[in-house]
């Protein structure tokens, strides 16, 4: 009997132990629908990060863009700025330029109107058929010729007949 005590003793200590835990029991459709729904929980959530992150990228991209479009934008601008210095200094220069050949030419002009006017002789070349055919020969010979040493008799001609016209004028 002593060894029926004992082993009630230690059942029932083992029992003490061992708590029952209060537990529901679902139905498989309502768990189911439980884990459904938890499923569907996550695969919203995953979503919406994923929008989030594609969104976070999108705005990246635009930013670099436009980070990039100012960028290029600034460069056109400087660009402009070096330009139109650039421009003004060369019109700045051509009409310089100009000016100077106007003032030249107007200089050189009065100089050979003084001097036609000093040397009332001085005929007029380029005026009526002086030396016409050797100058047609001399240029015909130039236009043919690689080597315009060979034009050198037409060249002499052309010389000779230059001073006769200038010595009987």
């Amino acid at each position: 009997m002593g060894n029926r005590n004992s082993s009630t003793a230690e059942g029932n200590q083992g029992e003490a132990l061992e708590t029952p835990v209060p537990s529901v029991i679902l139905a498989d459709d309502l768990q189911a629908e439980i884990v459904n729904a938890f499923q569907n929980k996550n695969v919203q959530l995953k979503w919406q990060n994923l929008q989030a992150q594609i969104l976070a990228n999108s705005e990246n991209r635009v930013a670099k863009e436009e980070l990039r479009k100012l960028h290029i934008d600034n460069e056109i601008e400087k660009w402009r700025t070096m330009n139109d210095a650039q421009q003004q200094a060369l019109d700045d220069k051509v009409d310089s330029l100009r000016a100077q050949f106007a003032d030249t030419e107007a200089a050189l002009t009065f100089d050979v109107n003084k001097m036609e006017k000093k040397f009332q002789s001085v005929p007029k070349f380029g005026s009526g058929d002086s030396c016409l055919n050797t100058r047609n020969d001399l240029v015909s010979c130039y236009k043919s010729k690689a080597d315009i040493r060979q034009c050198d008799a037409f060249a002499q001609a052309m010389e000779l007949c230059t001073k006769q016209t200038v010595m009987s004028k």
